[in-house]
């Protein structure tokens, strides 16, 4: 391996080790759940159904929960930060998915009806990454387009 596949393969790795021990020290900025709140059983499961659709069936869920089960989810959402500007609801959303993200919005937690096209502070995307329109999660630019290029280098270099 030449020096300088080897420099950069070390940074990703270095780069991987230290976002795993920051995601480690911050509990409360979990991807998903509730931020290390403790939840009770049927809010879990609630939020076990819920993760992993696809945003439409997110939002069809959200409307066929009952009134217990939607003020249980209302009350376990962590508080939004002190200086988050406010949510503003978009006249095609419904009246419950609006009240849960003007209640989650810029919280630190992406929770499950939080999508990268509805709540950018949350679960907006990083550098070097786009919004998929039909998961509403973050997807690579460079995917295979940057594998195919690193299999050509490696190609040559061999």
């Amino acid at each position: 391996m030449k020096p300088k596949t080897s420099l950069i393969l070390f940074a990703l790795i270095a780069a991987a080790a230290l976002a795993l021990a920051a995601l480690q020290l911050q509990p409360g900025l979990a991807l998903g759940g509730n931020g290390g709140q403790k939840l009770s059983s049927s809010v879990e499961t609630i939020f076990e159904s819920l993760a992993g659709k696809n945003p439409n069936d997110v939002y069809e869920a959200i409307d066929k929960l009952s009134d217990s089960e939607y003020r249980s989810i209302l009350s376990s959402i962590k508080p939004r930060f002190a200086s988050a500007p406010p949510f503003r609801c978009t006249p095609d959303m419904g009246a419950r998915l609006c009240e849960l993200l003007s209640r989650s919005s810029a919280n630190g937690v992406v929770e499950p009806w939080e999508f990268c096209f509805n709540e950018p502070i949350d679960a907006g995307c990083p550098a070097a990454t786009f919004c998929d329109a039909y998961s509403g999660r973050c997807q690579s630019s460079q995917g295979p387009c940057f594998l195919d290029a690193a299999r050509e280098q490696f190609e040559r270099n061999r």
